[in-house]
Protein backbone atom coordinates (compact mmCIF):
# COMPACT_ATOMS: atom_id res chain seq x y z
CA UNK A 1 0.00 0.00 0.00
CA UNK A 2 1.20 3.44 -0.92
CA UNK A 3 0.32 6.50 0.19
CA UNK A 4 0.67 9.87 -1.38
CA UNK A 5 2.08 12.72 1.37
CA UNK A 6 3.53 15.74 -0.03
CA UNK A 7 4.44 13.90 -3.44
CA UNK A 8 6.22 11.42 -1.35
CA UNK A 9 5.31 7.93 -1.42
CA UNK A 10 5.26 5.71 1.10
CA UNK A 11 5.12 2.37 1.85
CA UNK A 12 2.90 0.97 4.44
CA UNK A 13 2.43 -2.54 5.94
CA UNK A 14 -0.47 -3.90 5.21
CA UNK A 15 -0.68 -6.62 8.06
CA UNK A 16 -0.42 -4.94 11.23
CA UNK A 17 -0.81 -6.06 14.66
CA UNK A 18 -1.45 -4.43 17.53
CA UNK A 19 -0.32 -4.83 21.25
CA UNK A 20 -3.28 -4.42 23.96
CA UNK A 21 -2.36 -4.42 27.28
CA UNK A 22 -4.36 -4.66 30.16
CA UNK A 23 -3.55 -4.45 33.80
CA UNK A 24 -4.15 -7.28 35.66
CA UNK A 25 -2.58 -6.29 39.12
CA UNK A 26 -0.51 -3.56 40.94
CA UNK A 27 0.63 -2.61 44.48
CA UNK A 28 2.19 1.11 45.56
CA UNK A 29 2.22 0.00 49.59
CA UNK A 30 5.42 0.15 51.01
CA UNK A 31 6.45 -2.95 52.24
CA UNK A 32 8.73 -3.93 55.31
CA UNK A 33 11.68 -5.54 56.25
CA UNK A 34 11.76 -9.29 54.94
CA UNK A 35 7.80 -8.15 54.32
CA UNK A 36 6.04 -9.16 51.16
CA UNK A 37 3.05 -8.76 49.16
CA UNK A 38 0.91 -11.49 47.44
CA UNK A 39 -1.44 -10.82 44.80
CA UNK A 40 -5.08 -12.38 43.82
CA UNK A 41 -4.79 -14.83 41.26
CA UNK A 42 -5.69 -13.68 37.93
CA UNK A 43 -6.72 -15.31 34.83
CA UNK A 44 -4.36 -14.93 31.97
CA UNK A 45 -5.42 -17.73 29.64
CA UNK A 46 -6.26 -14.71 26.78
CA UNK A 47 -2.90 -13.25 27.02
CA UNK A 48 -0.05 -13.95 25.65
CA UNK A 49 2.59 -12.55 28.01
CA UNK A 50 2.67 -11.12 31.39
CA UNK A 51 4.76 -7.94 31.66
CA UNK A 52 5.32 -4.99 34.13
CA UNK A 53 7.72 -2.88 36.22
CA UNK A 54 8.74 -2.37 39.58
CA UNK A 55 10.79 0.14 41.49
CA UNK A 56 11.22 0.66 45.42
CA UNK A 57 13.74 2.35 47.40
CA UNK A 58 14.83 -1.05 48.58
CA UNK A 59 15.97 -4.25 47.06
CA UNK A 60 13.60 -7.19 46.55
CA UNK A 61 12.25 -9.50 44.35
CA UNK A 62 9.36 -9.77 42.05
CA UNK A 63 8.12 -13.21 41.22
CA UNK A 64 5.36 -14.08 38.65
CA UNK A 65 3.78 -17.45 39.77
CA UNK A 66 1.57 -19.51 36.92
CA UNK A 67 -0.96 -21.91 37.80
CA UNK A 68 -2.93 -24.93 35.35
CA UNK A 69 -5.42 -24.64 38.33
CA UNK A 70 -5.37 -21.25 39.95
CA UNK A 71 -3.67 -23.66 43.53
CA UNK A 72 -1.08 -25.11 42.44
CA UNK A 73 1.90 -22.78 41.77
CA UNK A 74 3.71 -24.58 39.41
CA UNK A 75 6.22 -22.31 37.34
CA UNK A 76 7.45 -19.01 38.43
CA UNK A 77 9.54 -16.61 37.47
CA UNK A 78 11.96 -14.06 39.26
CA UNK A 79 13.27 -11.33 38.88
CA UNK A 80 15.46 -9.12 41.10
CA UNK A 81 15.55 -5.31 41.53
CA UNK A 82 18.05 -2.76 43.17
CA UNK A 83 16.90 -0.08 45.27
CA UNK A 84 15.88 3.40 42.89
CA UNK A 85 16.39 1.29 39.65
CA UNK A 86 12.95 1.05 37.50
CA UNK A 87 12.83 -2.94 36.92
CA UNK A 88 10.63 -4.31 33.79
CA UNK A 89 10.26 -7.71 32.96
CA UNK A 90 8.20 -9.89 30.49
CA UNK A 91 7.37 -13.32 30.78
CA UNK A 92 5.38 -15.47 28.19
CA UNK A 93 1.95 -16.82 29.82
CA UNK A 94 2.07 -20.39 29.65
CA UNK A 95 -0.72 -21.57 32.03
CA UNK A 96 -4.10 -20.38 32.46
CA UNK A 97 -3.89 -18.85 35.97
CA UNK A 98 -0.69 -15.99 37.48
CA UNK A 99 -0.45 -13.77 40.26
CA UNK A 100 2.44 -11.31 41.22
CA UNK A 101 4.53 -11.58 44.49
CA UNK A 102 7.06 -8.90 45.74
CA UNK A 103 9.48 -9.12 48.78
CA UNK A 104 11.17 -6.55 50.44
CA UNK A 105 14.84 -8.20 50.84
CA UNK A 106 16.78 -5.47 52.43
CA UNK A 107 16.82 -4.79 56.22
CA UNK A 108 14.93 -1.63 56.16
CA UNK A 109 11.41 -0.97 55.49
CA UNK A 110 10.68 0.84 52.30
CA UNK A 111 9.40 3.99 52.12
CA UNK A 112 8.11 3.81 48.39
CA UNK A 113 7.18 0.92 46.03
CA UNK A 114 4.88 1.05 42.93
CA UNK A 115 4.35 -2.68 41.52
CA UNK A 116 2.55 -3.30 38.24
CA UNK A 117 1.17 -6.17 36.37
CA UNK A 118 -0.30 -6.24 32.61
CA UNK A 119 -1.51 -9.13 30.52
CA UNK A 120 -0.13 -8.37 27.06
CA UNK A 121 -2.06 -9.46 24.05
CA UNK A 122 -1.50 -9.87 20.53
CA UNK A 123 -3.88 -9.29 17.58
Amino acid sequence: MYVDIGATASNLPIDVKSNHMQQLDYTTTALGSGSTYTGSSVTVDKYTRLCGTVIADQNGTIYIYQSPDGSNWDYVSSFDFTANKGLAFSVEVVCPYAKMEITNTSGSAQTYLRAYLFGKVMN
